[in-house]
């Protein structure tokens, strides 16, 4: 299933980027629509998680700075479940977060190698 943009949602959302998009699909098991970020947008989000959670992992509650710490999708996957709306997202340190996504990495040199 596909998703598309609700425009009136999308043009009050004021995004930075424009293929981030506000979809008409409602997140499963809320009463918000599913958002979905690209570029600056997501930079903001990881901003406003890692405050929100005060760099504190979702699952071990070790501190990961910005630097080190990774923006965590409670329900990944494709599609609304990969939505990027604040109830989906936390906080993750490396090692959590590789646990829970097996192929996920922690800098761009680790890919290359791999």
């Amino acid at each position: 299933m596909r998703f598309k943009p609700d425009r009136e949602a999308t043009a009050a959302a004021h995004f930075l980027d424009s293929k981030s998009y506000v979809s008409h699909f409602t997140h499963p098991g809320t009463n918000h629509q599913c958002i979905f970020l690209r570029g600056k947008d997501v930079e903001i989000a990881r901003m406003e998680v890692f405050e929100r959670e005060k760099g504190r992992c979702w699952k071990c509650g070790a501190y990961y700075g910005w630097k080190y710490g990774h923006l965590h999708h409670k329900e990944g996957g494709l599609g609304a479940r990969r939505c990027w709306c604040e109830s989906n997202l936390e906080w993750s340190c490396p090692r959590c977060h590789r646990e829970h996504h097996v192929h996920v990495r922690s800098d761009r040199a680790e890919r290359k190698s791999a």
